[in-house]
């Protein structure tokens, strides 16, 4: 059995992310996964009772949170993403890692945070990304979400493929709870390192 942790974004955001992928050209790869925020990477394990109980206890700690949609990005040259920003998500990812330290992959560093950058993928990319097609994308992005970018979440969520298929076919639901740890004014603020991706190309 394998899993991960996220977040599925909201219905009026899944919207919004399905317009932006429908305008991209027939040989991107569409996500086959409702739009999603990764938190935790994924994993096998065989006690997804045990592994659950550990993310309710993380999650309790949590209030709802609230998170922006950024700029797109070149994710590492394989997937075209849209940022997402909230300090929030950081710490949530640290402190899942430190949890589940020992269900971890042992040949997988889960403690370098630095490289974590929270996103929801739209698309993975057939061969090689333009600084043109970026902006382009940018620019439907910015008109499509004209009306709302912001949005809040009330669940962390574990997917789970139970019959090693690839198909993270299963969901629970965890909540957030309203007395845990209160989001900031400067949440949606948090900076994404550049050089953690791979440079597109000039040129058409």
């Amino acid at each position: 059995m394998k899993y991960f942790i996220g977040i599925l974004v909201p219905e009026e955001i899944q919207k919004l992310i399905l317009e932006l992928a429908t305008s991209l050209p027939k040989d991107f790869t569409k996500s086959r996964m409702n739009a999603h925020i990764t938190i935790r990477a994924p994993q096998f394990v065989a006690d997804m009772v045990l592994i659950e109980s550990i993310v309710k206890s993380v999650a309790n700690t949590f209030c709802p949170i609230d998170i922006g949609l950024g700029k797109v990005k070149n994710f590492d040259n394989n997937y075209l993403v849209v940022s997402a920003q909230s300090k929030l998500l950081y710490e949530l990812n640290e402190k899942l890692a430190r949890s589940l330290q020992k269900f971890n992959d042992e040949n997988i560093n889960y403690y370098d945070f630095e490289k974590y950058r929270p996103h929801v993928k739209i698309a993975e990319i057939p061969g090689k990304l333009t600084i043109e097609c970026v902006k382009k994308f940018e620019e439907n992005l910015s008109e499509i979400t004209k009306s709302t970018k912001n949005f809040s979440v009330k669940n962390l969520t574990i997917f789970i493929d139970k019959d090693d298929t690839g198909v993270y076919d299963q969901v629970i639901n965890i909540p957030f709870q309203p007395n845990g740890i209160m989001a900031e004014s400067e949440d949606l603020d948090a900076p994404w390192n550049a050089n953690f991706y791979e440079k597109v190309e000039d040129g058409e």
